[in-house]
Formats: C-alpha cells, structure tokens, sequence
C-alpha cells in the first residue's frame, strides 16, 4: 500500500487559491480594458460627431456630442443615466475662432468591479480635441 494517498490533495490545496487568484485577475483585467477602450472610443465619437455640427444649430456641437458619448456608452451596457450606479461626466467645450474653432472633449466615467478581489482603477478618463468643420 501507498504511504502517498494524500499527497495530490495537499498540492491542490496549495495550488488551488493562487490559481484562483490569477484567473480572477485575468477576468476582472480584461474587462478593465474593455471598460477602457469603450470610453476611448466614446470620446473619440462624440467629439467627432460634436465637430460636424455647426456651432449656430440647435442642437450644438456641446450637445451633441455629450449626447453622442452617452449614447455610445448605453450601446455598449454603461449606463449613465441619473440614478445609475456608473457615474459618467462628459465635459465639451467650444474654443479659439474659425478657422482654428476646436471642440475639447473629455469623458470621467466610474468603475465598478466585476469581482472586487483585484486592485482595479475606480475612474477611466479619455479626452479628445477636434477641429470644427466650416459649412457653407
């Protein structure tokens, strides 16, 4: 008879937790970089979108592409309505003159972790400067 009847349970309970800890972390870092890249990619839409609009119409080139951020965001599960949980404030602004006009766009949304187990940023931020488009 085998005098190691225990020894594979012991190296799995030794294993086991800093396993656990790796995938877990793997998990939670990939969606932090999901999380991230959507954000980038939002800023990058709605400055684009704000920049095509006339600063003269109704809506602006502000509101439209906070609207458009905000958007993005909801197509892609980050809510940012009030009452949600993700906080999310898009800050645009208008500057300089034609034909120099830019539209600076910046973009705060909070993070909330899928597992809580990592160290995790709490805050992604991304920001974007465009020129607006002259129209005739």
């Amino acid at each position: 008879m085998s005098r190691r009847s225990g020894h594979s349970a012991i190296e799995f309970a030794l294993i086991m937790p800093v396993f656990l800890t790796v995938v877990t972390g793997m998990m939670e870092w990939g969606w932090v970089f999901f999380q991230r890249s959507t954000v980038i990619e939002a800023v990058r839409v709605g400055c684009r979108e704000g920049s095509a609009v006339h600063p003269d119409d109704v809506p602006g080139p502000v509101e439209t592409a906070e609207e458009s951020m905000e958007d993005y965001l909801a197509s892609w599960g980050i809510d940012c309505a009030s009452g949600s949980s993700t906080s999310c404030e898009p800050q645009v602004e208008i500057s300089g003159s034609w034909p120099s006009m830019t539209l600076e766009c910046q973009l705060d949304v909070g993070y909330d972790p899928l597992i809580d187990m990592v160290p995790v940023p709490t805050e992604m931020s991304a920001a974007s400067v465009m020129l607006v488009e002259q129209k005739q």
